[in-house]
C-alpha cells in the first residue's frame, strides 16, 4: 500500500499525522473558526478537486492517491474571469485557520483570500464576498480607461485614491462620477460612503473627471476638487469625447438608473405591471443578467421538433 505523502509541521519538525488525525484536527479547527466568524474575517478559496482529493484520503483506510498540494489552487484565478465558477462545484471556502493548517502541510498557492461582509436589507447577515466589484474607470478629457476590482464595502474615498494612483493624478484635481449607462448620475463626493451604499453595479462605468486650467493643462492648484459642480460639465472636450464613448459602446437611450435612483421597466399600458416588476427583479439578479451578456448559444436546443429551431432562444 502506498501512503499519501503528507509533510505535517515540517518546518517545526513535527511528527507526521495519520489521515484520521488530519481529519479530526481540520474538523475541530473549522468548527471553532466558523463559530467565531465575524465581518472582516478572511476565507480562502481552494479547488473542489483538491478538497475532494483530501476528503477521499482522510476517509479511506487504504488509498493509492498521492496528495502533494500541487493543485491546491489550480485554476482559482477564474474567480476573476467572465465565466463564474460555482461554490461546491468548482471551489470551496475555508476559514483562514484551516487554510493556514493546510498550507503548513502541503504548501500550494497562490493564496486567494476573500473577506466576510455584512449583507441583506438589514446588513445583519454575513457572507463571503467572493466576487469583488468590477468597475470600468474612464478618464476625461484624456480618454484613458482601465478596469479595477474593489470590495463593495470599500469607501468612495478609497476608490478615488486608487483611481488617482493608477492614472498618476493629483487627488485635488479629480472628481469621480457615477457614470452608469454613460450618463452622469451623481457626483461621488461623500468620501466615507461605501460603494454598496452608493448603489454601484457590477461592470458599470465610473467617470474620472480631471479639471483643466485655462491653457488646457492640468491645474496645479490645490482644492480644485472642491469646485466640482454637481451638474454635468458642459466643456467641449468632455461633451464631445463623452459622445464618442457613448457611440463606441452602443449606449441606449433607456437607462435603468434615473435621477431619483429608481429603476425603469417597460412603459405600462395598463396590464403589464406584474411583468414589469418581474423584469426589474431579473435585471438586478447579477448572475442572471451576466449569463445573458455572455455567449449562451451552445445551450440552446436547436433540434427540438416542436420548437422554433432555436430562433426564440437566440
Amino acid at each position: 500500500m502506498t501512503e499519501v505523502r503528507v509533510a505535517c509541521n515540517s518546518s517545526s519538525g513535527g511528527a507526521q499525522l495519520t489521515p484520521e488525525e488530519e481529519r479530526v484536527l481540520i474538523r475541530d479547527i473549522a468548527i471553532t473558526s466558523e463559530s467565531k466568524s465575524k465581518e472582516g474575517d478572511s476565507f480562502y478559496l481552494i479547488t473542489q478537486r483538491w478538497w475532494q482529493h483530501w476528503i477521499d484520503y482522510v476517509n479511506q483506510d487504504q488509498t493509492y492517491v498521492t496528495n502533494d498540494g500541487s493543485f491546491m489552487l489550480e485554476n482559482c484565478d477564474t474567480v476573476s474571469s467572465s465565466k463564474r465558477p460555482a461554490k461546491g462545484r468548482d471551489y470551496v471556502l475555508l476559514p483562514q485557520e484551516v487554510w493556514n493548517q493546510f498550507y503548513s502541510w502541503y504548501g500550494g498557492g497562490p493564496a486567494l483570500a476573500r473577506k466576510v461582509i455584512s449583507s441583506g436589507l438589514s446588513q445583519t447577515e454575513f457572507a463571503v464576498e467572493v466576487y469583488l466589484l468590477h468597475l470600468q474607470l474612464l478618464v476625461m478629457p484624456k480618454g484613458d480607461r482601465c478596469a479595477i476590482r474593489i470590495s463593495k464595502k470599500e469607501t468612495i474615498g478609497e476608490l478615488h485614491k486608487r483611481a488617482c494612483e493608477f492614472f498618476d493624478l493629483n487627488l485635488e484635481q479629480v472628481c469621480i462620477w457615477d457614470y452608469y449607462g454613460h450618463h452622469k448620475h451623481a457626483l461621488m463626493n461623500d468620501m466615507d460612503k461605501t460603494l454598496d451604499d452608493a448603489n454601484l453595479q457590477m461592470d458599470q462605468d465610473i467617470l474620472v473627471e480631471v479639471h483643466n486650467n485655462a491653457n488646457g493643462g492640468l491645474s496645479a492648484s490645490k482644492g480644485a476638487s472642491r469646485g466640482c459642480s454637481a451638474e454635468p460639465s458642459q466643456s467641449p472636450n468632455l461633451t464631445s469625447q463623452g459622445r464618442e464613448l457613448d457611440n463606441a459602446y452602443g449606449t441606449s437611450t433607456v437607462t435603468t438608473r434615473g435621477s431619483s435612483g429608481g429603476l425603469i421597466g417597460l412603459q405600462n399600458p395598463g396590464n403589464t405591471c406584474f411583468m414589469n416588476s418581474a423584469i426589474q427583479c431579473l435585471v438586478h439578479t447579477a448572475e442572471f443578467a451576466e449569463y445573458f451578456r455572455e455567449d449562451y448559444r451552445q445551450e440552446i436546443n436547436w433540434q427540438k421538433p416542436t420548437g422554433y429551431g432555436g430562433k426564440f432562444g437566440y
